[in-house]
Parts: structure tokens; sequence; C-alpha cells
């Protein structure tokens, strides 16, 4: 086998094979540039073009090589002209990723490009996967350490300062020293009151729902009021004093 070389690089190759006194035709091999599009590459030691693969991709054409996707981004199939930032709710912490993960229970992550998360707030919580916010606190709960998914109800005998609350305050405490019910159904009730305070005497069928009865102007000692309950069906009713604002 004869091989005439090129006089330049990446010129013809001549192939002549003699065998048994005969001589064959002459072959001419003729070499060809590999050239890729946006999104593949081509492979120098395999002599092929290749797409890019997930995680990677490839932004000009006739690349030899790709790019990993940047922190904050992915790269979910193959053949990849860029890189695609995270979507508000998700985040992507390391290069080279082909997913996005969802922000994790407590978590939220606004806006895109993500790289992490952020934990929701005290008085707030992130009660699903890939939150793109924390939600304040209900009226009537709280949540008192960061990073949480779920509230805690405010309990009785105490009290908070409403929507996104991160802490409770305990209620006064009013002692009730008597309870009588009147001839006439009428109700009355005594209670330990504080000078200067203003309490209220409240009526309710499902402790939900409360009818403000009566104003009191507290004394410094025991206060008698009788009041009347509201016409109802409801086969129970109760009575609560609780520290009021002055009408």
């Amino acid at each position: 086998i004869t091989f005439d070389k090129p006089v330049t690089p990446g010129g013809d190759v001549s192939v002549t094979v003699t065998a048994g006194g005969q001589v064959s035709n002459e072959l001419i091999f003729r070499s060809v540039d590999l050239t890729s599009l946006p999104g593949y590459y081509v492979d120098l030691d395999l002599e092929q073009v290749l797409p890019a693969a997930p995680g990677f991709f490839t932004a000009t054409a006739n690349a030899t090589s790709t790019t990993p996707a940047p922190a904050g981004s992915y790269c979910p199939v193959p053949g990849m002209q860029s890189a695609i930032p995270a979507s508000p709710g998700y985040y992507v912490p390391t290069a080279g990723s082909a997913s996005q993960t969802p922000a994790e229970l407590g978590k939220f992550s606004s806006g895109s490009g993500n790289q992490m998360t952020t934990a929701a707030p005290l008085g707030s919580y992130t009660p699903i996967l890939g939150c793109r916010a924390a939600i304040p606190a209900p009226a009537g709960t709280y949540v008192p350490t960061a990073g949480s998914s779920t509230v805690l109800p405010v309990p009785a005998g105490f009290t908070s300062s409403g929507e996104g609350a991160s802490e409770i305050t305990p209620l006064p405490q009013v002692e009730i020293t008597s309870y009588t019910i009147e001839s006439n159904g009428d109700h009355t009730i005594e209670f330990n009151s504080g000078a200067g305070q203003n309490y209220g005497i409240y009526y309710s069928e499902n402790l939900k729902s409360f009818v403000l009865l009566e104003h009191v102007a507290g004394t410094g000692a025991v206060v008698s009021r009788t009041v009347t309950a509201p016409a109802s069906s409801s086969p129970r009713g109760f009575f609560i004093v609780a520290p009021a604002a002055t009408p």
C-alpha cells in the first residue's frame, strides 16, 4: 500500500494498492472540516458533531466544547443554546444542573435566577413547595420562628397584634366573683375590676362570635351588673367579661 501525503495539512491523500504484480487505481481521500450549529459542538476526539448534554450549552457555532449552566440556571434537554434562569419559587445551587429545585417548606425564592432560598421571616410562613413569597400569619394566629411552614393558633387567654404576628401577649385576667339568674331571666354578674380599666360584658352562643351587651368602667373593686341576654332559640349561651376599649 502506498500513501502519498498531502502537500499542505488537510489536503488530499492519495492511496494505491499493489498486490500480485498488479496496481490498483489511485484512491483519493479528501478531509472535510466538521461544523456545528449553536447547541452542538465538534468532539475532536470522536470526530463527531454532538448536542450539548443536559446541564450544558453552546452559544456559538463550530464550538469544540460546551459551557456548564451557571448556578441559578439550568439546561433541561440536550442541544441547548443558552441556560434558562431558575423560575420564581425555584433555585439552582450549583453549576452544570439539568433541573431546578423548588423552594423547600418554610422557605421561598422571589424573582428568577436564584442560587439559594430565603427563610420565611418571623410572623410569616410558606406551607407548600415552590413559594415565591412568604404568607403573613392570619389574624388569630402567630409564627414565633423564622423558616416556618405552619402557623400556631393564639391560645385562650392571649392576644396578638393581628395579621403577621410573631408574638402573643397574655390578656389581663378577669375574676368573676358571682353569677346569678334573676327571677325575670336577667343575669347578674359581679367581677373584680381594676381602677381606670374599661371592661365589656359579652354574650355568645358558640364562643366564636360575640355580642357586646354593656361597657363597664373599672373601680378597683367588685363591680355588679345585671344584663339581659339577646332573644335566641339556642339552648345554650355564654357570658364573657373582658377588658375593652372605651366606647
